[in-house]
């Protein structure tokens, strides 16, 4: 038997042996279990984070993703609907999550502040120096939200002095 004879006969039994090669490797891949994800920690730092992304969506007036930032409850009771209602005449702009004023039980508070104008429609029969710009208004605030088992969510939003008020013991913070 020549030589080539021989090559040609082992040559459908190397592909056989690659081909099995091929779907072994492919099985292991599959069966490969999913990657882990780190669980968000109930820290400081992560309700910054959270505070931070909500307002980067707020700034781009992305409702909608937004809207996610809400706790399981709120979102029970406000659909996405009507928490869009009138969203539409309200710009933020320059938002700063500030710091953190200080965790109760499952809250945590948040100083933020950002600038708001109003975008009503109505508005652009007002006279120029009554319209946009003229009534943009930096908005100090304390954020109030709530770790809700897996993370952060937002729950209201108040003027500081009115929080304060509230909050007598986070004053002097």
């Amino acid at each position: 038997m020549s030589k080539l004879t021989s090559a040609a006969r082992l040559l459908p039994l190397s592909l056989l042996l690659v081909a099995a090669c091929d779907q072994a490797a492919t099985r292991e891949v599959v069966a490969a279990p999913p990657a882990v994800t780190a669980k968000p920690e109930r820290t400081d730092e992560r309700l910054m984070q959270r505070g931070r992304e909500r307002w980067e969506l707020i700034a781009r007036a992305d409702w909608i993703s937004a809207y996610e930032f809400l706790s399981g409850d709120q979102r029970l009771r406000l659909t996405l609907s009507q928490y869009l209602n009138g969203k539409e005449i309200h710009k933020y702009a320059s938002p700063t999550v500030e710091r953190v004023l200080g965790q109760q039980g499952s809250l945590g508070y948040l100083s933020v502040r950002a600038f708001w104008t109003p975008d009503h429609p109505a508005m652009k029969s007002l006279p120029a120096d009554q319209q946009g710009a003229a009534l943009t208004q930096e908005l100090p605030m304390v954020e109030t939200w709530r770790w809700d088992g897996d993370d952060w969510y937002f729950l209201r939003a108040q003027d500081v002095d009115e929080f304060m008020a509230e909050h007598k013991d986070l004053a002097g913070r």
